[in-house]
């Protein structure tokens, strides 16, 4: 180490390191006569071939020094470290170090080597972490499906004594279910949304570890040969050790951003779930980063300027500072205001920023040849695994010549999407899928979509041995979709220019005769999926059912409903015995449209079941003020009374006093007796807390999903966890997203 900072004859002028280490005679016998002076012979091998994986075998063998005896060595020149200090002359012939700079060239050297072993070992514990997250999350998995498994058999009763029962609603009141503190989960706080209790004890247990990992375990000391200053050696060290926590939280957040991520299926997460992982880690490599380029250049301009101005025309530099600029950016266009209001240009910056961001970080570190690029590679495959997944899925499932059909109804604003496909597998509640419309110049935009029901129709059957081969099914998906801005404007301007304006006549279920203008167009569309975790909740599996939905959140509630038809058509007695659907609307129209097709089937095929002892009850609460303003003038006479008093308003909760003198009117009336329409926004509160009640005293279990605007998932979050510390242990709460 000592040797390092010496000029021997035959140094060439600006050459590297490694060069001077390896190529020059006479630092190098200077070496190797200091080895054989203080080491032994292991410690000569450990020398050695450490010294050739530096030089690459390119430098000379011991044999050099074959010819220097011990009196020749006693006859060197000694160098002490206050001769590094002084202008370096050129020397002729081979040196040896004083005691005092071998120490302080050892603990250079052995300093510098803990910092690395430690940097490695550190970083390496962010994927430790991870790794036993998951792992956590894979066990609490296979428990829940053993635990289902062994339900199979009692449907027809509970089992109130079930082991670890107790640790698993103390589990659900105080950490699952839960958000982190106070109101805020769904909802956003300012530009912020708040995780779950459990998620945010994760990340906030993930930022401890790389906090604490980078701030701990440094040993700086004077006459240090690299570092003179112990500051400069504090800011060197901890620059290094947050470069390679960025590059190693690289891959991490690469993968929790895959949609094909094999972590959803064995965890049981859903991908809202990883998606927030994925922000956290982003957001940590990128200040990571940050503090890994700022204390670099501290500590290049402690050396002196002309060291760094030296320093920053080198490709390494500015490509480290390409890469960090491309993460600060792409961290600031990822703030939720921009991904809510400019998806595409979010999108678009996504991806250009993350390629930037991989080719800038592979030209920074390729001067340490192949110690670090792995990293890099294993985000290039991450990536190129998911986009070949995708193309398989897409490949797979869509059907070659098959136009999908859309309809919009302008008075519901809702379209309905219907998709045929080709699928191996039976479609399940819960799953979504990615639609890209092949239409205009954005043929590679696509925007995921909630299943709200299927239709499945095998292909005709042939004799012989192909009957026994399985064979792909025709299916139809089905997308309920609220027409916003974007991908989904585009798809309803291009049926209301392609359409058929036809006049339906609405006599479905209800026999009513309202023409309402609908646009009908084919299209042409891709789907790619199904994605989610749609094994997770089965409704069948408690007593009761409380949906809580709003908008076009009830294609959750559609997808549960069409999944217990497939297992009411088995003839076997499930648990369930009611559903309550709270569906919360601006207006009639959108319930009316779901209601003659997927409500209404639902309801027919569910009362032919003899089996079946299942009741669903549907209460419908329009919310829009005109039309409560309208409802009430009409039951009170148009009265000022009732105009003024907004309290009154919104307490007109009757079904029998709906006016049937108009065409809405008529239908309101047509509807079945366990449909209520009510005129206010639903008190979820009470209605959570009288579910609650009523399961409790009966000893029967209710499971809670909402759906629908953040403010309302997060009030049937606040009121489920009321209930809980009110003793309701009965309740199993599930948000959905929309």
């Amino acid at each position: 180490m000592g040797f390092r900072y010496v000029a021997f004859e035959g140094d060439p002028v600006g050459a590297k390191r490694k060069v001077l280490q390896c190529r020059n005679l006479l630092r190098v016998q200077s070496t190797y006569v200091c080895m054989r002076a203080r080491c032994n012979e292991h410690e000569i091998e450990v020398g050695m071939k450490a010294i050739d994986d530096d030089c690459k075998g390119k430098t000379f063998d011991w044999s050099v020094i074959d010819n220097i005896t011990q009196s020749d060595e006693a006859g060197f020149h000694q160098i002490g470290y206050e001769d590094l200090r002084k202008k370096k002359p050129k020397y002729d012939e081979p040196l040896t170090l004083t005691d005092h700079l071998y120490e302080l060239s050892w603990r250079t050297m052995y300093e510098r080597e803990e910092a690395d072993s430690d940097e490695w070992n550190y970083g390496h514990a962010m994927l430790g972490f991870w790794g036993g997250v998951v792992g956590i999350g894979l066990l609490n998995r296979i428990f829940t499906l053993v635990l289902s498994w062994l339900d199979r058999g009692s449907y027809g009763q509970n089992r109130p004594n079930r082991v670890m029962s107790k640790l698993r609603t103390w589990t659900r009141k105080h950490i699952t279910t839960p958000g982190l503190f106070g109101y805020h989960c769904s909802h956003p706080l300012g530009y912020c949304t708040i995780p779950p209790r459990l998620q945010a004890l994760t990340v906030f247990a993930y930022v401890t570890l790389n906090v604490v990992l980078s701030s701990v375990d440094y040993h700086a000391f004077h006459n240090n040969l690299s570092y003179e200053l112990k500051s400069s050696q504090i800011y060197r060290y901890f620059a290094d050790r947050c470069g390679f926590f960025s590059l190693v939280n690289m891959p991490i957040l690469w993968i929790f951003a895959m949609r094909n991520d094999v972590l959803i299926w064995l965890t049981g997460w859903t991908y809202a779930t990883y998606n927030r992982f994925h922000r956290w880690a982003a957001r940590l490599a990128t200040l990571e980063a940050l503090l890994h380029g700022i204390f670099y250049t501290v500590s290049y301009l402690q050396s002196g300027k002309k060291k760094y101005n030296l320093e920053s025309k080198r490709r390494f530099f500015w490509m480290g500072i390409i890469s960090v600029s491309c993460m600060c950016l792409l961290c600031a266009f990822s703030v939720r205001p921009i991904r809510k209001r400019f998806y595409e240009f979010f999108l678009l910056c996504h991806i250009a920023f993350a390629a930037l961001i991989l080719v800038g970080v592979y030209y920074h570190l390729k001067i340490f040849l192949e110690e670090f690029i792995g990293y890099t590679w294993a985000c290039v495959a991450l990536w190129s695994v998911d986009r070949v997944c995708r193309v398989i899925r897409i490949a797979s499932l869509n059907r070659i010549g098959h136009q999908s059909i859309a309809v919009y109804n302008p008075e519901a604003q809702t379209i309905k999407l219907d998709v045929p496909v080709r699928s191996w597998f039976r479609p399940k509640q819960g799953s979504y899928y990615f639609v890209y419309l092949m239409h205009g110049s954005k043929v590679w935009e696509n925007h995921p979509f909630t299943l709200s029901s299927w239709t499945i129709s095998s292909p005709s059957e042939t004799t012989g041995a192909a009957t026994r081969r399985p064979r792909p099914k025709n299916v139809n998906l089905s997308f309920i979709i609220r027409p916003q801005q974007g991908f989904t404007a585009r798809l309803r301007d291009l049926v209301v220019m392609n359409s058929r304006n036809t006049k339906d006549q609405e006599a479905g279920a209800t026999g009513g005769a309202v023409p309402i203008r609908r646009f009908q167009s084919p299209v042409r569309v891709l789907v790619e999926g199904p994605y989610g975790v749609p094994q997770t909740l089965r409704l069948d599996r408690y007593n009761s059912a409380l949906l809580i939905i709003g908008g076009s959140g009830i294609t959750v509630a559609l997808g549960h409903l069409r999944s217990l038809l497939d297992v009411l058509e088995t003839q076997m007695p499930i648990r369930l015995q009611r559903i309550t659907l709270v569906w919360a609307v601006r207006d009639a129209a959108m319930f009316f449209e779901v209601f003659d097709d997927e409500l209404g089937d639902f309801w027919r095929r569910q009362s032919s079941q003899t089996t079946s002892r299942l009741k669903l009850q549907i209460d419908l609460h329009i919310s829009d003020p005109i039309a409560i303003m309208q409802y009430s003038a009409s039951i009170a006479g148009d009265g000022p009374s009732s105009r003024s008093d907004p309290e009154k308003i919104t307490c007109l909760t009757s079904t029998s006093t709906v006016p049937t003198s108009t065409p809405k009117g008529k239908r309101y009336a047509e509807l079945p007796p366990h449909v209520n329409v009510i005129y206010k926004r639903p008190p979820i509160q009470n209605i959570i807390e009288s579910e609650a009640s009523l399961c409790s005293d009966k000893g029967h279990s209710l499971a809670i999903v909402a759906c629908g605007p953040s403010r309302m998932v997060d009030d049937t979050r606040a009121a489920v966890v009321a209930e809980m510390h009110n003793g309701h242990d009965c309740i199993t709460f599930f948000p959905e997203q929309m």
